[in-house]
């Protein structure tokens, strides 16, 4: 089934299973990413399933299964934007993880994250890189080019990075993870 949301002046969104492809696609990247089978983790033995949110872009969405099935009821009164939790956008040939997904990817793949200090995640926060310095902690199977969850000494995700250099060997000085992506984004850019 799909249902189209919107208005004149944009294209309407249009929610839908994943096809085949698309998954396999999301299995993969997660896979190559995380080291993890995130999609199987999130789904089996879930009440939820993953959709696509068509319009402008190609949105992902964890959506519960009973939380679909009051859309299709409502869908003709309200159109919302969004459904469920948003994952991330699906490109050409990659995926960009959104927060709320570096948040699922945290709690459960438990690979390729990073805990940095209290003036660290401040720092991080307001969108400035991490330094060697402000990391407590890291998963030992980071390498140079990863992209990892940034998160607090207290487990919350804080955004995504990509490390730009090995951690072992940095000072403490160093810049050793690029911000991708932050939590203080939407304070910074109103969002």
């Amino acid at each position: 089934m799909q249902i189209e949301i919107g208005g004149k002046d944009t294209r309407p969104i249009v929610f839908r299973l994943l096809n085949e492809g698309e998954m396999e696609f999301l299995k993969k990247w997660f896979k190559r990413t995380f080291n993890c089978d995130l999609v199987k983790n999130i789904l089996e033995g879930s009440k939820k399933q993953l959709l696509v949110g068509e319009g402008e872009r190609k949105e992902i969405f964890l959506v519960p299964k009973n939380v679909f099935s009051v859309f299709k009821q409502i869908s003709s009164v309200r159109m919302p934007f969004f459904l469920g939790l948003f994952l991330g956008e699906l490109t050409k040939g990659d995926f960009k993880l959104s927060l709320e997904g570096a948040y699922v990817v945290a709690k459960k793949c438990k690979k390729k994250w990073i805990i940095v200090s209290d003036k660290g995640e401040i720092l991080f926060l307001y969108g400035r890189d991490i330094m060697r310095g402000s990391i407590i902690k890291w998963d030992p199977s980071i390498r140079k080019g990863d992209r990892v969850v940034i998160m607090n000494r207290g487990g919350e995700a804080l955004g995504v990075g990509r490390v730009v250099k090995g951690l072992k060997k940095a000072k403490n000085t160093d810049i050793v993870v690029k911000n991708l992506i932050d939590r203080g984004w939407y304070l910074r850019k109103g969002g």
